[in-house]
């Protein structure tokens, strides 16, 4: 059978959800499981187009496939700079001829989606007769999270124009996957669109290999501290992510604060992997908290999953997510989590985790002191969470349904 090719499309190239998304399918495509035995699948050549030059594309290069920069292309939004992305994507897509268009993230997955749309109109309206040199590629759009529900958006007509060009971006895909189950209530819930374009595909993760205590924790200290015994008699809450307005550790820093006046922090110390534009902040936060010596960063880490045994509690405190792999990878390890009651986290979390409101500074110190102070309870959540996340959020079932969704007869459109 002939390779088809899928081209992924993304905003950045650091390696945080999004782009581990983009990178498991991109490096799985061609893997099908069959009655517990891998089998490989030879009908997909994937190609990643993306901005920046971050971890992500060397990581995709390991794997052997093939990335194509997108010059220009950032989170912030700028009229002129968006169309000459969306030029290049267009011309991308000429030139790649892909079976399938798999955009993702919402500023992406506008422009991807318009970009591939025109395309198919130019191929069915120039080559109506030559649909195996010239395929009309479906268009894929994954909501890693719906943008008007970002509370960072607080003006009604700021909120307003992104439920409409989420909307549009609906309109132009084939096929819209969400992640988590009260997106998909919200998708349904956009006028016009038919329920059959959304398919509700859940994040998955694979069983990893993780360094022991001893060793992750050395190695994590060594990136902080003087000592690489720093943290070996500690109590560790610990995170992993981009330091970025959304992932509200500003919340985390205030309910350590909290915590640190009841003077429940003694041996206690709080991780922050990642980096990003608020590390300067937090770590003035943090000084002015008093908790210099409670609060630690050590920087972004290249698979940070395998040294997740250096914590005893994971936390998300976030402002907006979709469906984390941190906590679908904290529940491998069997950590206890708190995190906030959003979007995709209670999918995995109700019963199995402990869920606070966004920005419940109250909720939080309280969720955290509960589990430092309970090693039955970190045990009990741990255990719980690793049973939920083995039996129903598998890399296998993510691969099966996304192919599914690529391969399905498209239905019929006014578009």
């Amino acid at each position: 059978m002939p390779k088809q090719k899928v081209l992924y499309v993304i905003t950045k190239s650091n390696f945080y959800g999004a782009q581990r998304y983009v990178f498991d399918l991109a490096t799985n495509i061609n893997k099908v499981e069959s009655n517990s035995t891998v089998e490989l699948d030879s009908t997909w050549e994937p190609v990643v187009a993306l901005g920046g030059n971050g971890p992500l594309v060397q990581a995709l290069a390991d794997k052997g496939v093939r990335t194509i920069p997108i010059k220009g292309l950032e989170r912030d939004i700028n009229l002129w700079k968006e169309a000459g992305v969306l030029w290049q994507v267009f011309k991308i897509i000429v030139r790649e001829r892909p079976h399938v268009v798999h955009v993702n993230s919402s500023k992406t997955g506008g422009l991807g989606a318009v970009a591939a749309r025109v395309y198919r109109w130019c191929v069915r309206i120039l080559f109506p007769f030559s649909r195996r040199e010239f395929p009309a590629p479906k268009i894929i759009y994954t909501v890693h999270g719906w943008p008007f529900n970002e509370t960072r958006f607080t003006a009604p007509l700021a909120r307003q124009l992104l439920y409409f060009f989420s909307w549009l971006t609906c309109v132009f895909a084939t096929d819209v996957i969400v992640i988590a189950k009260n997106e998909l209530a919200q998708a349904y819930a956009l006028p016009l669109i038919p329920k059959r374009k959304f398919h509700l595909v859940h994040n998955g993760t694979a069983p990893f290999e993780m360094l022991a205590r001893p060793a992750a924790q050395a190695y994590l200290a060594t990136r902080f501290a003087e000592q690489a015994d720093f943290l070996h008699d500690k109590l560790v809450i610990g995170a992993v992510g981009e330091l970025h307005q959304v992932k509200g550790l500003d919340f985390l820093i205030a309910a350590l604060r909290k915590l640190k006046e009841k003077d429940v922090l003694t041996n206690v110390a709080c991780v922050l992997v990642g980096n990003g534009d608020l590390e300067t902040e937090l770590k003035a936060k943090a000084e002015e908290a008093g908790l210099g010596e409670v609060v630690f960063f050590p920087g972004f880490v290249l698979d940070a999953k395998q040294y997740l045994l250096a914590f005893d509690i994971f936390v998300m405190p976030s402002r907006k997510e979709g469906l984390p792999y941190a906590i679908m990878e904290a529940g491998l390890a069997s950590l206890p989590v708190v995190a906030s009651n959003v979007f995709g986290i209670p999918d995995m979390l109700t019963h199995t985790g402990i869920l606070v409101g966004v920005g419940d500074v109250d909720a939080l110190t309280q969720a955290l002191e509960r589990l430092i102070t309970s090693s039955d309870e970190r045990s009990h959540l741990g255990h719980a969470l690793h049973e939920k996340i083995s039996a129903d959020f598998s890399l296998d079932q993510m691969l099966k349904k996304t192919l599914a969704v690529y391969r399905a007869q498209e239905q019929p459109s006014l578009l």
